[in-house]
């Protein structure tokens, strides 16, 4: 087969899956194997890649050979998964803009955002940490909640350290208008918006 002719295959496997047969015949042995973990592998009789035989639509095939046969497809990308993946994805991205352009512009509800948003995978990482934990995943799981309790702390968010309140207190305080109504002896607090009380 020349490379025109194993990339045309590979190309079809990839998009309707793998064409796969277990036999129990040992003459079928070279389509047979096993990975590191000891759990059955089969080639592909389209292709020649070795795969994971994980929830495939089997259909026996009787007739055909000595031995009984059966013949699976084993799709590389599920289709409805990759779509869900997909749409999740471009979701994210769109989110990860808007909180981009949110958080350049100053606006309050995009550091709200940035913390839901960051908080969002805490449950994933969590599920990922109870079934296969590993030093690498504990240490990033650890960081991301420091990251999502600065935010919430530091932008005095969901009511933490007095809130919007006091937040808006400490943006009062810091202005000019602040320093020139303290230099007057008036409080820095009579600011709204734009406009002297």
């Amino acid at each position: 087969m020349d490379r025109r002719e194993q990339l045309w295959v590979l190309r079809r496997c990839g998009r309707k899956g793998h064409q796969l047969a277990w036999m129990s015949d040992p003459v079928a042995g070279q389509f047979q194997g096993s990975d590191s973990a000891g759990d059955p592998v089969l080639r592909c009789l389209r292709c020649s890649t070795f795969t994971a035989p994980d929830a495939l639509s089997v259909a026996a095939v009787s007739g055909q050979f000595d031995h009984p046969v059966a013949i699976a497809e084993l799709p590389l990308v599920l289709r409805g998964t990759s779509i869900i993946v997909g749409g999740a994805l471009i979701i994210y991205g769109f989110v990860q803009l808007v909180e981009a352009a949110g958080l350049w512009g100053g606006h309050r509800w995009a550091e709200y955002l940035a913390a839901i948003a960051t908080a969002a995978f805490l449950p994933l990482e969590i599920f990922e940490m109870s079934h296969h934990p590993t030093v690498l995943k504990g240490v990033t799981m650890t960081i991301n909640i420091a990251i999502v309790i600065y935010i919430v702390y530091k932008g005095r968010l969901f009511g933490v350290r007095g809130g919007h309140a006091k937040y808006l207190a400490e943006i009062r305080e810091a202005t000019l208008v602040g320093e020139v109504l303290r230099k007057v002896e008036r409080s820095p607090q009579e600011q709204t918006g734009h406009v002297l009380v």
